[in-house]
């Protein structure tokens, strides 16, 4: 089988603090993706007025059993699938999105396996340039039309009896409902039934139709001649049918079935009707049993009784929600190859977790098919030369990493095996890795809100705490801790306190009077050599202080008259300072502002500040940074300055300005998606929160962004020594996600070449000094090699990378190639030589046999002698 699979790549990125910038040509600012991000995440743009929708979902191996793994296709009305264009149609194969050709020109309802085929049914009529009137098959290239196909839309597929069976009204039939294929023909199934057929199985040997048809009453089976009622029917449309445990299940709008009470589901044991619970208020559009679990989808919001929005299991005794369930409508329900259960429908989230059009159900929880972060993130921060991400996630790039996990540049790394979900918070105090948060591993009590990273562990810090930890922040080498407390480590503290490397201490009387949340304090801030404390209170250390006050190291002092805010939502959730000022971000700040400025002795809006409300009436900032000079501001926002701007924006101390070509910023997806923090790394800005998109390009709650487009080096080249005769390696790695960047190493400033000689004359012979990423920078390394190295060869290297934006260089390291007598390898013959030879002849190691002959004796120490007094010159 092929496919076209397209993927994006943009050759925008910028350069690490211990890199070394060369030049810079003004490339054009922008976003940088991940091919994790391109190829996942679900579907986006409807087709026409449509919104995008998932309407069959289908595992399907291409090659039967030949080598290929089984892919799950997703068919409805969609133009986008991840980052890659389609229509209608698509395919997950665990790593990428798959497009089939052309794809086909109208919506998609069914799908199914036909001898090893895949055949797709709905209402388009032709795929490019070849007319398909409603029903095709994929023949490894492109859609192919069975005959003539159907006049009106194809409702649904099935296989029966080696016949592959569509319900839909057919080109030249007599108006039948249903019609099977048998390879070659159509044949109509008669009598017909009096109106359409919107589902189909096989259940005992039988052809199961159920619709809106009467006679029977919308749900029949064909026994060979004749349609046969299936005990008194539906009193209302039959839109899903399936095979659980021996019984059929049906699924729609019906209220009754066999004249018994079934809100919407029953099941058949072949003798009679039978409710399954107290059924549901709303549509049943999909079901599948797997493993004597029924799963049931559509519009709903309550089943039997137990609130379940639009997607729930039933155990045989009584349904159970599958955690918050989907935002959206439901159509299909289907297992893929892992036996995870895939459902598609026309929902956006899990709650606030983007899942566009396609979710995944691992039993635990729902999940996007990939993204660089497949749940939301709260907090980034830079230790070991590493960026750390923390939040609620349990997949970084593809990785599995819980709450907490390490970014190079290159790929995310898991920081141990515990669940660390639910960290809301990351500092680093005293070179140590601190984290925050209602942590999910059982390790942790209820009362553990603060961990200390050992390097392979996450372990409790600082005692038990009552309350949340929202925030740390270092203050004169001390570590301060913020939230909704009041006892920490057995020590009575209001919201704030103090550790001072043994113990935690009280700031006073601490923070009081809560306004909205019950973490008072959300974010600190050094400003003027005083600890800024922010969040939704009145009062700080008894002095009125609405929202934020500020600690001498001693005593509490007023922030002018604080941020008391226009409504009893005011809450302050983020400081930072920007040229000589502090600023102030949140909700309800100021009416239309959301974001204030603080010179030392007054607060001072800024004109227009962030407007644009959720659906929850939030407006606001939530996380900010400063970058290139510019403050950039995240949050729930849909315009700052009265610039379209979308939840991410920048001020330039002057004016506002958009992120993002035609201001686009992040898209909205779901109402409440927002930008969380924000963190500087490698020359680029940043961005983590809930959000499935950059524009018009997925992106899983993870974004970058960069002013200079400059590529930078994420992995290092590292000092070597070797003897003369041995081979020195030294390797680098650009970040991911530039194009057509190109590398050359260098020796003491000057260019090596491949070849004899090619870091110096005489020299060992060289490969790979020079070389080119022409696709988007994704792990590759740049590797030098130097054979039979001589001393000559000894020097400072360095890797310089050359883009369409500039150049950036890796960090010197030096290369020491030592004459023999050089023992210790410090480009030297010292005494410090002389002591390593008796070393190793004491200790009888031939290294020290330097006339060759196989023993030690005295003739080594002669041989010695004499290229120790010919020097290594």
């Amino acid at each position: 089988m092929t496919y076209r699979s397209i993927g994006i790549g943009v050759s925008v990125a910028c350069l690490l603090s211990w890199s070394t910038s060369l030049s810079a040509q003004g490339c054009p600012e922008g976003w940088i993706f991940h091919p994790e991000d391109q190829q996942a995440l679900g579907v986006r743009l409807g087709t026409g007025t449509t919104g995008p929708t998932v309407n069959a979902v289908l595992s399907w191996d291409p090659d039967g059993p030949g080598p290929q793994q089984a892919i799950t296709v997703v068919a409805g009305q969609f133009t986008l699938a991840g980052s890659m264009p389609v229509s209608n149609i698509a395919a997950w194969d665990g790593q990428q999105w798959l497009a089939f050709g052309d794809g086909l020109n109208g919506g998609i309802t069914s799908l199914a396996d036909y001898n090893g085929e895949l055949i797709a049914a709905g209402s388009f009529t032709s795929s490019g340039g070849t007319a398909i009137n409603r029903i095709a098959r994929w023949d490894g290239t492109a859609w192919q039309p069975l005959a003539a196909g159907f006049d009106n839309q194809v409702y649904a597929l099935t296989v029966f009896d080696g016949d592959l069976v569509a319900a839909g009204r057919r080109s030249g039939s007599t108006n039948s409902r249903i019609s099977r294929w048998d390879g070659l023909a159509w044949t109509d199934i008669v009598p017909t039934l009096g109106n359409d057929a919107l589902a189909l199985t096989v259940f005992d040997g039988k052809l199961i139709a159920g619709g809106s048809f009467t006679a029977p009453s919308r749900i029949a089976q064909w026994d060979g001649t004749a349609w046969l009622p299936i005990g008194s029917g539906m009193n209302n449309t039959v839109q899903a049918l399936c095979v659980h445990e021996g019984s059929l299940v049906a699924g729609g709008n019906f209220t009754t079935a066999g004249g018994l009470s079934a809100s919407r589901i029953a099941s058949w044991d072949g003798t009679q009707w039978q409710a399954l619970s107290t059924g549901t208020g709303n549509t049943v559009r999909a079901l599948s049993s797997r493993e004597g679990i029924l799963y049931a989808g559509g519009d709903f919001t309550s089943i039997g009784g137990t609130s379940a929005t639009r997607v729930a299991a039933w155990n045989g005794t009584a349904w159970s929600p599958l955690r918050m369930g989907l935002d959206g409508q439901v159509n299909s329900l289907a297992f893929d190859s892992q036996d995870d259960l895939v459902a598609g429908g026309s929902f956006l989230s899990e709650r606030s977790f983007p899942m566009l059009g396609v979710a995944r159900w691992d039993g635990t929880r729902w999940n996007a098919l990939a993204s660089s972060f497949n749940q939301w993130l709260a907090k980034f921060v830079e230790w070991d030369g590493k960026l750390i991400a923390g939040g609620q996630f349990d997949s970084a790039g593809g990785t599995a990493a819980r709450g907490i996990a390490s970014w190079d540049g290159i790929s995310w790394s898991p920081m141990g095996d515990q669940d660390m979900r639910g960290t809301s918070n990351l500092v680093v105090y005293d070179g140590q890795l601190l984290a925050s948060g209602l942590f999910d591993d059982p390790s942790f009590t209820t009362e553990d809100r603060i961990a200390i990273w050992d390097g392979s562990r996450w372990r409790p810090f600082g005692g038990g705490v009552n309350g949340s930890i929202v925030t740390m922040h270092v203050y004169r080498g001390e570590l301060y801790a913020g939230g909704g407390f009041t006892e920490i480590g057995g020590v009575a503290a209001n919201a704030v306190a103090r550790w001072d490397g043994t113990a935690w201490h009280a700031l006073g009387s601490g923070i009081t009077g809560m306004r909205m949340t019950t973490s008072l304090v959300q974010s600190m801030e050094v400003y003027n050599d005083e600890l800024y404390v922010a969040g939704s209170f009145t009062t700080a250390g008894g002095l009125a202080a609405p929202n934020i006050a500020r600690w001498d190291g001693t005593t509490w002092r007023q922030a002018g008259g604080g941020i008391p805010g226009w409504t009893s939502f005011q809450v302050v959730n983020d400081l930072e300072v920007f040229q000589g000022e502090l600023y102030a971000t949140g909700n309800a700040l100021r009416e239309g502002v959301e974001i204030l400025r603080w010179d030392g002795s007054t607060w001072r809006a800024l004109p227009t500040g962030l407007t644009g409300a959720d659906f929850t009436g939030s407006v606001g900032g939530r996380g900010m940074a400063v970058y290139k000079d510019k403050l950039y501001v995240g949050g729930i926002f849909t315009a700052a300055g009265g610039l379209d701007t979308r939840k991410i924006a920048r001020w330039t101390g002057d004016a506002w300005e958009r992120v993002g070509a035609a201001g686009l910023g992040l898209t909205l997806t779901t109402p409440l998606d927002m930008v969380r923090t924000l963190h500087v790394y490698g020359g680029e800005l940043i961005m983590g929160g809930r959000f499935s998109a950059v524009g018009t390009q997925a992106s899983g709650n993870f974004a970058r962004w960069t002013e200079t487009g400059i590529p930078w080096v994420a992995r290092q080249p590292q000092a070597v020594s070797v003897r003369v005769g041995e081979d020195v390696a030294l390797s680098a790695v650009p970040a991911t996600g530039y194009a057509n960047i190109a590398f050359q190493w260098q020796r003491d400033g000057q260019d090596i070449g491949n070849g004899p000689g090619g870091a110096s004359p005489s020299g060992g012979e060289v490969s790979g000094a020079a070389g080119m990423f022409e696709s988007p920078t994704a792990g590759g390394t740049a590797q030098l090699l130097v054979r039979d190295a001589q001393i000559g060869d000894s020097g400072l290297y360095a890797m310089v990378l050359t883009g369409p934006c500039g150049q950036s260089q890796t960090v010197p390291v030096r290369v020491i190639v030592c004459c023999r007598a050089d023992l210790d390898c410090d480009g030297s013959t010292d005494v410090f030589d002389f002591l390593a030879f008796q070393n190793l002849f004491a200790a009888g190691d031939l290294a020290a046999d330097f006339d060759g002959d196989g023993v030690l004796t005295i003739f080594d120490f002669l041989a010695f002698q004499n290229l120790f007094d010919a020097g290594c010159g």
